[in-house]
């Protein structure tokens, strides 16, 4: 019996431990882009975040419709790193923009709000992403949806869908 207490103690510290992990793992990546050449660096942040369903279920409204039955799901590392390997496609996708102002040349660049989404029973995640944020800025952006007007190219939105592993919508903003 007494060497039970210590045993105790050190598997409840495991389980805060494990605990604290798991939700780390929700709220950052395991690895996040380089920056690009000449960039200022930040801190070890990665330019992407998982914001919680309630954030982005009106997002999903936009892009689903108003009769689409939308819920929610729990996205693996994996997923997530489906979404970050198929970026590029972004660009191929505005490319269809005869605008010149809505072209998105490296949209790993942005800083990216990921939510995952429902939409008729299809497993989505929601792209929202803007420029990214002088050093004075806040760090909300890592917890709240962010929604702009006008903007151009500095503020756009796409579907991916993981079955496929495709980007299938790109809204990019206009200009006032």
């Amino acid at each position: 019996m007494k060497n039970l207490w210590p045993k105790l103690a050190l598997l409840a510290l495991c389980c805060a431990a494990l605990a604290f992990e798991l939700w780390h793992l929700r709220t950052r990546s395991t690895s996040a882009p380089q920056p690009p050449a000449g960039a200022a660096t930040r801190k070890n942040e990665p330019d992407f975040v998982l914001l919680p369903t309630p954030e982005v279920m009106n997002l999903a409204r936009f892009f689903a419709g108003p009769k689409a039955k939308i819920g929610s799901w729990e996205p693996t590392v994996g997923d997530m790193n489906g979404v970050e390997a198929n970026l590029e496609q972004v660009t191929e996708l505005s490319s269809k923009y005869p605008d010149a102002f809505r072209h998105i040349e490296n949209p790993s660049q942005y800083f990216r709000q990921y939510g995952a989404v429902l939409i008729d029973g299809q497993q989505a995640i929601l792209v929202n992403a803007f420029c990214p944020l002088g050093k004075d800025k806040s760090e909300l952006w890592r917890k709240h949806l962010i929604v702009v007007s006008d903007g151009g190219k500095c503020y756009w939105k796409a579907l991916f869908d993981v079955s496929t592993q495709k980007f299938t919508k790109l809204a990019v903003n206009g200009i006032a």
